[in-house]
């Protein structure tokens, strides 16, 4: 998790124009440009270009046909050892939001990986992998809208959030759909 005070760090190096992906690319591949895909807010249905819109933040899900939060030994450990098995109970059903997928505008990555630290300081959580965790944990019981909050020249409290289903965003991630390593499914070439 020590990696999301180095995204911290580096996003207040970016105009606030500015867009921003994070990205695990071992498994991840695209579906088209990151930074031209339009999406529908979840709030109002209408058409957002991210070219255009003050503040959002992109989420993505796993295969929530192969897997969720309960059903990912790897998933519900980290929930539960960072919250406690409450937490674990309340998101047990819910999809796997991937941590190594997030875009958005310059304020919402700055926000979002700020409130990344804090959970990981005030959590202690060390296992590789927490920051899968604080990240879930943020979106579904962490006020995670809270954080982002930003004023817009209108002077509104606004930061959409919008969660990709599998499959269905400019990122898709293929780690929930696989149980062996992509080079033992011929997905991935070793050239010698």
């Amino acid at each position: 998790t020590a990696r999301y005070e180095l995204y911290w760090i580096w996003s207040r190096k970016y105009d606030s124009s500015s867009k921003i992906l994070i990205i695990d690319f071992r498994d991840t591949y695209f579906q088209t440009n990151p930074f031209s895909f339009a999406a529908s807010s979840p709030q109002t249905g209408d058409l957002i270009t991210n070219t255009h819109h003050e503040c959002y933040l992109d989420l993505f899900e796993e295969n929530f046909d192969a897997i969720n939060i309960g059903k990912s030994s790897y998933n519900s450990n980290w929930i539960k050892s960072a919250y406690g098995n409450d937490a674990l109970k309340t998101v047990a059903a819910k999809p796997v939001i991937c941590s190594g997928s997030t875009m958005g505008t310059q304020h919402a990555i700055e926000k979002y990986t700020i409130a990344m630290v804090a959970q990981s300081d005030e959590r202690k959580c060390k296992s590789v992998g927490c920051d899968q965790g604080f990240h879930n944990y943020l979106y579904y019981l962490g006020n995670l809208d809270e954080w982002l909050a930003s004023t817009n020249k209108r002077g509104e409290q606004t930061c959409d959030i919008r969660v990709h289903v599998h499959g269905e965003g400019a990122v898709n991630n293929l780690s929930a759909m696989r149980e062996s390593p992509l080079r033992d499914q011929g997905v991935l070439k070793t050239f010698d």
